[in-house]
């Protein structure tokens, strides 16, 4: 697959041949502190509790081989109990889609959404299908 400046998002999902994406929406994290104030305590106390990590999704994304197919079937296999979580990776790139800036690695992914492109004469790059991933948790690597 040739990298393109506008595949600046590099998804390695386990299993899977390499997806490369021009969109990602990486996920915030969420920290709900648990909160304690025993008897006359003027100021409460608080330790930690529920975290929460939101969805990644990615746009438009294309892979070689028939990876839209393969995520399509992973989707499916999941929603009927016969397939389950994988690990995936996000290497975000520089503007020239050659410089790796950061690794994103998103640990028990469920997939959430596929969605083909609408292809239109008015591009020049390639791309297939966009799709989300809920992660049980994501760290920055």
């Amino acid at each position: 697959m040739a990298i393109t400046s506008a595949s600046k998002y590099r998804i390695e999902i386990d299993g899977f041949p390499v997806i490369r994406a021009s969109k990602a929406t990486l996920p915030a994290k969420k920290h709900t502190p648990h909160t304690h104030q025993p008897g006359n305590v003027r100021l409460a106390e608080h330790g930690p509790s529920n975290l929460e990590i939101e969805e990644f999704t990615f746009e438009h994304a294309t892979g070689d081989g028939n990876v839209d197919r393969l995520f399509d079937l992973w989707i499916d296999n999941v929603a009927n109990g016969l397939d389950g979580k994988r690990t995936a990776r996000c290497v975000i790139f520089d503007r020239t889609g050659r410089i790796p800036l950061r690794t994103w690695e998103m640990i028990g992914c469920l997939p959430t959404s596929i969605k083909p492109e609408d292809h239109t004469g008015g591009s020049n790059d390639t791309s297939l299908f966009s799709f989300g991933l809920q992660p049980d948790d994501a760290r920055l690597i």
